[in-house]
């Protein structure tokens, strides 16, 4: 049966609408699966439904993750060391399964999480998004400064008056 390919940390690409989705937790009966690309909660569906589009072909099993890089510790700076450590520990704080799964027990975690760690809810929500959505590893929490800035390749060129 094809239910027992599936783990945790897969990514399924739908073949209608092209989206990734990665299966964040696996039980009996249910599948959490989140879209890679829109960084949301977690959603659950049926192992006979997720088993069924696999048979079927609307989805496949995607081989290379697009988030899975191996970062060093001394290629990262301060700045992302620390906030990657900070993200961690929230994380670390609040991450109980199978309660995470359940969006009233979430939002009780979130709000103990943002008022034990003095931060908003918000910001709580997004690191668990982007756990979630890149990988659930340390280094799925660091920040994106190389999105940052401007791109050089696109500066304006002045000629003389």
């Amino acid at each position: 049966m094809i239910a027992m390919q599936l783990a945790v940390n897969q990514l399924l690409k739908s073949s209608e609408s092209n989206s990734i989705e990665r299966i964040v937790w696996l039980d009996d009966q249910y599948c959490y699966v989140v879209n890679v690309n829109e960084e949301t909660f977690p959603y659950q569906m049926a192992l006979e439904e997720v088993s069924e589009s696999l048979q079927n072909e609307a989805k496949v099993i995607v081989e290379h993750d697009p988030y899975a890089t191996t970062v060093e510790n001394d290629e990262l700076t301060e700045a992302e060391l620390s906030k990657r450590e900070f993200a961690w520990a929230i994380i670390q704080a609040i991450y109980s399964v199978p309660a995470i799964f359940d969006s009233k027990q979430r939002a009780q975690l979130i709000k103990e999480a943002s008022e034990d760690f003095g931060v908003t809810k918000k910001t709580v929500r997004q690191y668990l998004k982007r756990f979630w959505a890149r990988g659930m590893t340390k280094n799925s929490l660091l920040p994106d400064y190389m999105n940052c800035g401007k791109v050089m390749s696109q500066e304006k060129s002045f000629d003389k008056k």
